[in-house]
């Protein structure tokens, strides 16, 4: 299973069921289960389903009608469009874990991390309402 690295507040917002586009610069091919990772924590903190990306944002009026799925405020919104955050990943069905699970987070990683067999043991291990 693979973790996602997400900083906050994005991270509670996707937990809390309030944010299922999690804005990247690039496209995101991976699908299936994923464990989430609060940025800096080294913890799986959630479950989700990741669906792949959807195609780029291409204009600030559309990166605005966006916000309920993306959640970024309107007064960060075109620092974030200019910096080249217009990928949504699609995230939906995510759930936050009863317990959050440490992992040995690898030296460089930044968006993604092959999590070990046990720590994928003790994340399936928790109840979840995750369907599957």
């Amino acid at each position: 299973m693979k973790g996602l690295v997400i900083d906050a507040p994005w991270i509670d917002y996707i937990l809390a069921g309030d944010k299922i586009w999690e804005m990247r610069s690039k496209a995101c091919h991976h699908r299936g289960r994923i464990g989430l990772i609060r940025k800096g924590s080294a913890q799986v903190v959630g479950l989700a389903d990741i669906d792949g990306s959807k195609p780029a944002i291409e204009t600030l009026e559309k990166y605005a009608e966006a916000e309920p799925f993306h959640r970024i405020p309107p007064s960060r919104q075109r620092e974030a469009f200019e910096q080249g955050w217009r990928v949504p990943w699609y995230i939906p069905n995510a759930r936050p874990l009863p317990r959050p699970v440490p992992y040995d987070h690898p030296s460089g990683a930044v968006t993604w991390v092959n999590l070990e067999a046990d720590v994928v043991e003790a994340i399936l291990a928790q109840p979840t309402d995750l369907p599957g």
